[in-house]
């Protein structure tokens, strides 16, 4: 219910219940804008699929995802950030001290920031919300950080995996590269199953970005797995 009125939103899995078109090279690769990592991945994560990045809070997935999206500005690709957390002043201003320009990528219209505030929300409305602007700029790279904030604030969160599901094969099928975060409970130790089921159906790649002590330091290292 709105100032204008009823807004309806169709049930993502309803609306998408049926694979659309799927015609790719399942060869090419989008880079993630980490030279190391993309050597490990054979050049990046496969186009048009999903990467899930796993890891505990402080790993550096929210990085990874900015510099993925930086890399994609760089080429020219209109890239998508959605999230949780900071606002988009303080995430732009946070990509652009670690020298990613990303400023300059959301003046020239490559890279748009949207924010969802951490409120109770209609996961059907995020979807209408991103599919709409994949729409209007050619989205080729979204990175949606944060699941668990999708969770957390998601009406009916037991509809979760059903609703990321029909959310990221429509995002193939318009030719999104999807980026995927979601957060661990382990701090320092890579574990088995530790994958959330709602995205481990629908993940093409599963990049784990952990702390590690050495000699009584913490650093941070990532292992990565593509099917």
């Amino acid at each position: 219910i709105t100032d204008e009125g009823l807004v309806v939103y169709p049930r993502t899995e309803a609306l998408y219940n049926r694979p659309q078109v799927d015609d790719f090279d399942p060869a090419e690769r989008k880079t993630l804008g980490v030279e190391a990592l993309d050597a490990m991945l054979g050049g990046g994560v496969p186009a048009w699929s999903t990467t899930v990045v796993l890891g505990n809070s402080g790993s550096g997935k929210t990085l990874l995802g900015l510099n993925f999206l930086a890399a994609g500005g760089v080429r020219g690709e209109a890239g998508l950030y959605f999230g949780f957390g900071e606002p988009p002043a303080e995430l732009v201003a946070k990509a652009d001290e670690t020298g990613l320009a990303f400023s300059t990528h959301v003046a020239r219209g490559t890279l748009k920031v949207l924010w969802q505030p951490p409120l109770e929300v209609i996961p059907d409305a995020v979807a209408a919300r991103i599919l709409q602007e994949v729409d209007a700029r050619a989205v080729q790279r979204l990175f949606l950080d944060g699941l668990e904030g999708l969770e957390q604030v998601a009406v009916y969160p037991e509809r979760l995996t059903r609703f990321i599901t029909a959310l990221t094969t429509e995002l193939r099928a318009r030719g999104v590269t999807v980026l995927l975060s979601t957060e661990t409970r382990s701090r320092f130790f890579a574990e088995g199953g530790l994958v959330p089921v709602e995205v481990a159906i629908v993940a093409g790649t599963v990049i784990q970005l952990r702390q590690i002590e050495i000699g009584a330091h913490r650093t941070k290292t990532a292992l990565s797995e593509t099917p």
